[in-house]
């Protein structure tokens, strides 16, 4: 049995290979830093809750956007953005943009060394 291989452009091939690994490396760094930022959400606040529904419910969510990678902090429960941005009855007990100016010299510098 004789087959042929012909490499039509072996530098698109090799640069898709690339972008590949790079997406998938970056991919990883993403979430570890969404799993570093809401994890800070979830233990660092300054809000009473005796349920623990809304600490359970803050969670990281990975995105594909026009084709570039996003992950993205959620809070699952209705009044997450009561608690974080306050209303008329109640002052704001902000716990999302903490965690992230927390994390924010950490999430900086995984990201750029995935994207070296």
């Amino acid at each position: 049995m004789n087959f042929e291989v012909e490499l039509v452009n072996i530098n698109e091939v090799e640069q898709s290979l690339l972008e590949k690994v790079s997406k998938t490396r970056l991919s990883e760094k993403l979430q570890y830093c969404g799993e570093l930022v809401s994890g800070y959400a979830k233990t660092h606040h300054t809000f009473i809750n005796r349920t623990g529904n809304l600490e359970h419910s803050i969670h990281r969510e990975p995105h594909l956007v026009e084709n570039e990678l996003e992950e993205w902090i959620v809070v699952g429960m209705y009044y997450g953005s009561y608690v974080e941005y306050g209303t008329s009855h109640s002052a704001a007990k902000p716990f999302l943009i903490p965690a992230l100016e927390a994390n924010k010299d950490t999430v900086i510098r995984v990201l750029s060394e995935a994207l070296r």
